[in-house]
């Protein structure tokens, strides 16, 4: 009876310790939790003292999911704030806490971890058709036994708003208008950082009425691009069927917390010429970005606001020599463009670029030698009414002059109403004795990596005595 005794005191002894002296160190694992002893209340706020560029002061999105993880990264509780005049005071241990707010995400469009699932980076994802104003927020807090906290989140918003779009003057044998962005982030996770790098936001237009006028019928909320610099394209569908897309990559990075307003106008042999507005209204300051958008889809330019180029009919005639010795940047016979004209001793070398070019040829799963005899076949195809022979790939000193005198080439190939060169392209190239594509970036290099995007030109040498 007295060890009976003895082992009941010993046992209380040990959990009357254990109730009185846990720390945040401590894990109950399958035994006794202890009880709250400390208060967290959580407020959620956006700068009120910031205003946008249209007045508007800034609200939070609700509802408001807010997740709160103890110092092992294991979620201690999730809880909705569903208006903004609820309160939200939450019972817990004394310890440290992460605590990370996610706002907008109703769970009619999105699909939340839950409690016993919740990770810091686990992803919010979209199960609706469109993203909402999503904000988040994130803190950590340190709670004493018996005490209360107050912790106000301060929300940042996450996505973009495509304002509005309009294009003017489609031609009236479209069926569809349509502007895709890329890329973009496609889920927010719990901490705040994005996920899935790849995804791409396609926004129809409708034609206004019986006017060439196509615009959208709504804003849209969209997650961020996944690179510093993303591409827009505006794709029209002709009653063939078939899609002519013209594409700008953007040198200004587009970034979340901005509205975006892009407004274009289709011109019958340049394709689209675009100026896009980046307003912080309610949001982040103002910036004003102008592309251009011609028929390669990709030589489009950031042009400043006040630099309109209006020199077109000043500019002299491209000289054009039908018969003799051609000239450098010159249309040799109607056909070709005069890359270079060498003379020594009375022998004169020209190398001519074709004016024709050709899309399509994916030689990316293809063999080097394969791939090289279906690019020559490309050539013999193109160049099969052509009155000069000898036509082949362009060797990778010749595709650096052209990338070099790129502005002047177009010109002429633009007088002569000849395919362009375009900015963001590849072109095929033999390079040390292997086919790789030339990529036309900001400093031109070769590349490996081809696919069903790489460009055909082709050039050949003539000797004239």
């Amino acid at each position: 009876m007295r060890k009976l005794l003895l082992k009941s005191l010993l046992t209380a002894t040990i959990l009357a310790t254990m109730g009185t002296s846990c720390t945040e160190d401590v894990s109950f694992e399958g035994g006794l939790q202890p009880e709250p002893n400390s208060t967290l209340t959580i407020r959620t706020r956006v700068d009120d003292g910031i205003k946008g560029a249209d007045g508007e002061a800034s609200k939070v999105s609700y509802p408001v999911y807010v997740y709160v993880f103890d110092s092992s990264g294991k979620c201690s509780k999730r809880v909705q704030v569903a208006e903004e005049a609820a309160s939200l005071s939450i019972d817990l241990i004394e310890g440290k806490y992460s605590v990370f707010a996610i706002a907008g995400a109703d769970a009619g469009n999105y699909s939340l971890p839950s409690e016993a699932e919740a990770r810091p980076e686990s992803v919010v994802s979209l199960t609706g058709e469109t993203h909402g104003d999503l904000m988040s927020a994130s803190s950590t807090v340190s709670l004493v036994e018996g005490g209360e906290n107050t912790l106000t989140l301060t929300m940042q918003r996450k996505v973009m708003k495509i304002e509005g779009i309009v294009i003017n003057n489609v031609p009236s044998t479209a069926t569809s208008v349509s502007v895709t962005i890329a890329p973009l982030y496609s889920s927010l996770c719990i901490n705040g950082t994005y996920s899935d790098n790849g995804a791409s936001e396609v926004l129809p237009l409708a034609k206004d009425g019986s006017t060439k006028t196509w615009k959208t019928s709504a804003g849209r909320y969209v997650l961020p691009p996944s690179t510093e610099n993303a591409t827009i394209s505006v794709n029209i569908t002709g009653k063939d069927g078939k899609v002519k897309s013209y594409s700008y990559t953007s040198s200004q990075e587009l970034v979340a917390n901005y509205k975006i307003n892009i407004v274009g106008t289709y011109t019958e042999r340049l394709g689209v010429s675009l100026a896009g507005t980046i307003v912080g209204a309610t949001w982040s300051g103002e910036r004003e970005i102008k592309f251009d958008f011609d028929e390669r889809g990709s030589t489009g330019t950031v042009v400043p606001e006040d630099s309109v180029d209006d020199s077109d009919e000043k500019e002299p005639d491209v000289p054009i020599v039908p018969t003799g010795t051609p000239e450098k940047g010159t249309i040799y016979k109607d056909k070709y463009y005069v890359l270079d004209s060498k003379t020594s001793g009375g022998t004169t070398t020209v190398t001519l670029v074709s004016t024709d070019e050709v899309d399509g040829l994916n030689v990316k799963q293809i063999a080097q030698e394969a791939a090289e005899e279906l690019v020559n076949a490309a050539i013999a195809k193109m160049t099969e009414g052509y009155d000069i022979s000898g036509w082949r790939i362009p060797t990778k000193d010749e595709m650096d002059v052209i990338f070099a005198e790129f502005g002047t080439i177009n010109k002429v190939l633009l007088k002569g109403k000849f395919e362009l060169f375009g900015t963001g392209e590849n072109y095929f190239v033999k390079d040390n004795g292997k086919l790789v594509c030339y990529v036309f970036s900001s400093s031109g290099y070769t590349s490996p990596t081809i696919d069903g995007s790489t460009l055909l030109r082709a050039v050949t040498t003539v000797t004239f005595k």
